[in-house]
């Protein structure tokens, strides 16, 4: 084979593949783009494939899977052969795979298992990644005994609640608790998830920057708790502060609009929402059905225990609750 003819397939190859966009070009389709190219001329079946490995090799293609599971080859940009120069087939493999996670990261496990490579190959070739700088590792948030990959210009998701060791941090979300009911009680209105936002940003409680759904976790809590209590009020027109804080953005709302707010609940003890179902101080709740003997409807003062927790009285919920 002549050099000239070895590139003007690789040239032909690379064309298809390129016309093809994302959705790349199955091997079948790529020999009879070279024979349609050819007029109808047969096509050297070893000299394409040795086309195609060096493109492979040299980061110009790459292998894509179809829904069936079929193999296509793709163009890849200069930036990804850039990236992929002298890695091997599976390190292309492997770098392929945890890009495709984003910044949730993939699992050692996970890795060998989706590349079909060997236990032993696994390990290798990540140290090679990271060494290249091309990937990154980082504890695991679900499990700090996981070590999740990812590319390395990424950043692990936005998790404010977790300590450095990726443990829950609860000493930090009792002080934001406790500092948010605070302030609350503190003023003369029940107040939205947007003061409480510009609460916590502004008083420097948190050295990370919190969202506004990070806050309404925390809302969530204590409504869950029983130490807030959330009422629909009737917004005036306006907009909310961005989320990020940056000034830009936020959520604007017509005047008339409702919305959640918030204002302190004052119980007799430490008695959360569930405490107020009668069903949850029965001990016959395991054996409870409909149009059965033991069922709701023959519950003889369920009513009348709802009606004493509603009112407060708590002390004796058990003895109310008699078949």
């Amino acid at each position: 084979r002549s050099m000239a003819s070895s590139l003007s397939m690789q040239e032909q190859l690379l064309d298809l593949c390129e016309h093809a966009g994302g959705a790349g070009v199955k091997q079948d389709d790529l020999q009879r783009g070279l024979r349609e190219a050819a007029n109808g001329a047969d096509v050297d079946l070893a000299a394409m494939a040795d086309a195609l490995n060096r493109m492979l090799k040299d980061g110009m293609l790459k292998i894509g899977k179809m829904a069936d599971g079929t193999l296509v080859y793709k163009r890849q940009s200069t930036q990804e052969a850039t990236l992929f120069h002298g890695l091997t087939s599976e390190e292309r493999l492997v770098l392929q795979l945890i890009g495709t996670t984003g910044n949730n990261g993939m699992w050692t496990r996970d890795i060998r298992l989706r590349s079909n490579l060997q236990q032993v190959q696994v390990p290798k070739i990540l140290k090679t990644l990271e060494s290249r700088k091309l990937i990154k590792a980082v504890k695991s948030v679900a499990s700090k005994n996981k070590k999740m990959y990812m590319l390395f210009d990424l950043e692990p998701p936005h998790e404010p609640f977790y300590n450095d060791d990726q443990e829950l941090d609860q000493e930090f979300i009792s002080v934001l608790q406790s500092q948010i009911v605070q302030f609350i009680a503190q003023q003369n209105r029940a107040c939205t998830l947007d003061d409480c936002w510009k609460f916590v940003r502004t008083s420097r409680i948190s050295n990370v920057e919190l969202r506004h759904e990070d806050v309404q976790m925390i809302m969530d809590a204590l409504v869950y708790d029983a130490r807030l209590e959330p009422a629909q009020i009737v917004a005036r027109a306006g907009k909310s502060s961005a989320a990020g804080g940056s000034g830009s953005g936020g959520k604007t709302w017509a005047k008339g609009t409702t919305s959640t707010a918030y204002k302190p609940l004052h119980t007799t003890g430490a008695l959360n929402a569930m405490a107020l179902v009668p069903c949850s101080a029965c001990t016959l709740v395991a054996s409870c059905e409909e149009a059965h003997q033991i069922s709701p409807e023959a519950a003889s003062t369920s009513r009348a225990g709802l009606a004493a927790l509603t009112a407060g009285d708590v002390g004796d919920r058990r003895e109310s609750l008699k078949w």
